[in-house]
Parts: structure tokens; sequence; C-alpha cells
């Protein structure tokens, strides 16, 4: 299903990878494409893998990619905004250790924590495999930012409830692997609570929200050199339309310079080519008149009715090797007219049985244009081969 959200401008980008990595053994990869169509933004073509490999033949490379880390390694907590928050998730452990991602409430901050080692190997993974990643999210609170774009109070993911009151994130409850995610009206569409959290990863990076932080440098060089990329893209786009327009340009001008020159030269041409034409029809027409004469093609059928008959009348059991209507009557010599032998038909082929043969002549026999047929030849060859040739007097 599509899920949309009018009025978004993706700036220089007209489509988003989103992956969803979901931390485990193994990990799993969701992921989901997010387009620029009409002014809407469009969630479509979701899918999940565990192979990297399927991941990069699934996604191109020209697109930019956004992560969000859950499952396994992910720690989600809802803690109170004032003092030092962090070390409410963490207790002993040392934050530099840790990239964070938080939402600031008015009582209460919601925090996702993950080892940046896991973060920094799906992040190098990416970029070794030649992806721009633009940005990125830990956990479900991005959605909380986005309450508005459905008119549930809860969204339910599949690691914990989110509730809402007055448009702000307010509580979050864990809950257990079997609790499943919810569906949601989005638009037209259904939606499920995983996919909301990738539309506002998406929408997050868009439009950045001041109650979000997160540690966001180790990203800069590569929305630097995606920008730079997009640049170069639109200077060579740009290049080639100047270039292509001058020399439309030019080819137009050539054309204009041309015309008259090309007028008279074509009726010229004309004139030498329909008086060519003229006397190559005279002599063609000369040498059709002399064959019809000798060739008995004034006869009242065409040769090719006689080959028609023929062919559709020849059984299975008979392959023609050769037919020749009105063969000569003798060799042509050099300067001296052709002589046919007219009203007659040479046959010669081979088949597998002399019945065949029999039952054709019989055949040809009934035709009102046969007036005679001869057998000159049936001799058997190789095994059960045998090889004939008939004579055809045509009335």
């Amino acid at each position: 299903m599509l899920a949309q959200i009018k009025n978004i401008n993706l700036l220089d980008a007209k489509e988003f990878a989103v992956i969803g990595v979901v931390l485990g053994n193994p990990v799993r990869f969701h992921i989901g494409f997010v387009r620029k169509e009409s002014g809407e933004l469009r969630l479509s073509r979701t899918f999940e893998c565990s192979n990297f490999l399927e991941v990069q033949n699934a996604i191109p490379k020209k697109i930019p990619v956004i992560l969000n880390f859950s499952n396994k390694g992910v720690i989600n907590r809802m803690v109170k905004a004032q003092g030092e928050y962090l070390k409410q998730v963490l207790f002993n452990a040392r934050p530099e250790d840790f990239y964070s991602y938080v939402l600031h409430g008015n009582e209460h901050n919601f925090v996702s924590i993950c080892r940046k080692e896991v973060v920094d190997q799906h992040i190098g993974q990416l970029r070794g495999a030649g992806y721009h990643l633009v940005d990125y999210s830990i956990g479900p609170f991005v959605v909380g930012e986005c309450s508005g774009i459905i008119e549930e109070d809860k969204i339910r993911t599949q690691h914990g409830e989110l509730s809402f009151s007055n448009g702000s994130l307010v509580k979050f409850e864990m809950l257990s692997n079997d609790a499943g995610e919810g569906t949601y009206t989005l638009g037209n569409d259904k939606v499920k609570g995983g996919e909301l959290v990738w539309l506002a990863a998406v929408l997050n990076y868009l439009h950045p929200s001041e109650r979000i932080e997160y540690e966001k440098g180790m990203l800069w060089g590569d929305k630097r050199e995606y920008k730079r990329k997009k640049i170069f893209e639109l200077l060579a786009v740009s290049g080639l339309v100047a270039f292509m327009s001058a020399l439309l340009g030019s080819y137009l001008l050539l054309l204009y310079f041309n015309k008259e020159y090309v007028r008279c030269e074509e009726q010229l041409y004309h004139f030498t080519d329909n008086y060519a034409q003229i006397k190559k029809m005279e002599e063609d027409l000369a040498n059709k008149r002399f064959i019809a004469e000798n060739s008995g093609v004034s006869n009242k059928n065409f040769l090719s009715f006689y080959l028609n008959e023929l062919i559709g009348t020849t059984p299975s059991g008979v392959l023609l090797n050769h037919v020749e209507v009105n063969p000569l009557d003798k060799k042509v010599k050099s300067n001296e007219p052709v002589s046919l032998q007219s009203n007659m038909i040479l046959v010669s082929g081979e088949t597998n049985n002399s019945y065949y043969v029999n039952q054709w002549v019989k055949q040809l026999m009934t035709f009102p244009w046969v007036a005679k047929i001869e057998i000159m030849r049936l001799n058997r060859i190789d095994g059960d081969k045998e090889t004939f040739s008939l004579k055809l007097e045509i009335d």
C-alpha cells in the first residue's frame, strides 16, 4: 500500500531509500522507498531481507539512504527531563561508547541508545558499497514529532507503544514480542507502525525538529558529497542542454541557408530522375514483350496457376526437387532467340513409396488443364527411397 503526505518538498532528491536495520542474529533489513509524486510523499515497495547483497541489488547507488536502528542492542526509555537523563538509561556505562537519540519533552525525555561500534559498522558497510547516507535515527521516538499525520492517540510498533496528547508524545510502554504492530489509516491507505517510523525519519531529515537531539557530525561528509554530486549532475545536464540548444540553433541556421539551394537542386534532380526512369521502363517493356511473345504466357492461365495446383496437391509422401514450366527447347546460344517448349511442365522428386506417385498422377489427370501425363522415370535408390520424373502436357 502507498502512504502519502501532502505538500512535502523533497528538496533536490526525488526519492529516498529507508533501511530499517533490525539488529539481532541474524541482522534483518526492512527496506522502503519514499518518493515525491505530484506534491505528495509516498512510501512504496517495502520488503524484508537478511542479506546485504540483497540490499545492494534492490537499492540503486544514486538514491540517498536513511537508516533506522531497532531491536536487540537498542534501549528505548522514557526518563525525567530534569537532571542527567542519560545516566538513567546508561547507569554505569560510558556515554562515549554509545550513540543517543533523544526526543525532548516538557516533563519527560524519550531516549534510544545503541553502541557506536554497531552503528558505525552498518554506516561503514553502506559507505563501502558506495551509498550516500544522509541521515539516521535510533529507536521509534522519531515518530513523536509526526503524530499529526494520523488521527490515532497511540502508535504501536514492534517494540513498544507510544501515547500522544495534544500532538505531543507523553508516554512510552514496552510490549511483549507477540503484541505485534498496529495498523493505521494514512490518507486512503493502511500502514504499519514500523512504516510510520520510516516516514517520520524522512520527514525529520527534510524538516529537522528542534526537539530531537542526536550526533550528526559523522554524516556531514556524506551530505556534502551527495550535494556536490547533485550539483555536478545539475551542471552537467545544464551544460548538455546548452550544448544541444547551440547545436540545434546551428542546424536550423544551416537549414535556412541551404533551403533555396535544395529547392533548385530538387527540381533538377526530379527532371533527371524521371528521364532515367522513362528510359529504363522502355527497355524493361521491350524485354518483357519479347519474353511474353516467346514463353507461352499468353495462354489462358498464368504460370503461377500451374505451380500452385502442383504444389497444393503434392502428397505428404512425395518430395519435389524440381519443377519447370515451359522448359527450354534447346540450349540458348549467343544472339539467338529463346525457344521454349510451351504447354509442358517437367516435375522430378523423391518418394518412399511409388503408391504416392501413382495416386498423385491419378489426381492430376482429373484436372481439366492436364492433357497428358507421362512417367519418364521411376527408379529405386538407397533403401526404400525412389526417384521419379513426370512430363505433363497442358491443354
